[in-house]
């Protein structure tokens, strides 16, 4: 489930409404309300229905911040940093376009590894893994090996 800028992690389906969720992704804990652009927030809301997970990775599109970030989920707590970020040079840019030198603004958007307003992340059936890049107006497809490449940070 998502409500303001953060992902409940339920371990199992709830079989009644109410139910407190297990874990929260996006905030530091259940009470707090934050935005930004780092390792643990998103910038706004997002869609829980354009998020996946490959071999214990949450990929999840902040959009506003011009990025997907992936959550170990192997080990989730609650407020846990991102482990990937794809998209941006680091966890802390969100510029819609940069150049090949990194500088913010420049109007080679175009890259691999530069997204702008990401609004899905998906995999098909043969193990492809496609990108929806709205601003760019492409569809990025990568095999799941790919995902390695196009990661720009691993901390």
């Amino acid at each position: 489930m998502v409500d303001y800028n953060r992902v409940l992690v339920y371990k199992s389906i709830p079989s009644e409404n109410g139910v407190d969720a297990d874990f929260i992704i996006g905030q530091i804990n259940f009470t707090s309300y934050e935005r930004g652009t780092n390792t643990k927030n998103f910038e706004k809301k997002m869609q829980v229905a354009n998020m996946m997970a490959i071999n214990d990775i949450l990929y999840i599109p902040d959009t506003i911040n011009n990025r997907i970030v992936g959550f170990d989920i192997s080990t989730l707590k609650n407020g846990p940093h991102a482990k990937y970020v794809f998209g941006q040079m680091d966890f802390v840019t969100s510029a819609s376009k940069w150049s090949k030198n990194g500088e913010a603004g420049a109007r080679d958007g175009s890259m691999l590894g530069n997204l702008s307003m990401p609004k899905g992340i998906y995999q098909d059936i043969d193990g492809h893994i496609w990108i929806s890049d709205y601003d760019h107006n492409r569809v990025i497809k990568l095999e799941q090996n790919d995902l390695a490449g196009f990661q720009i940070e691993n901390i």
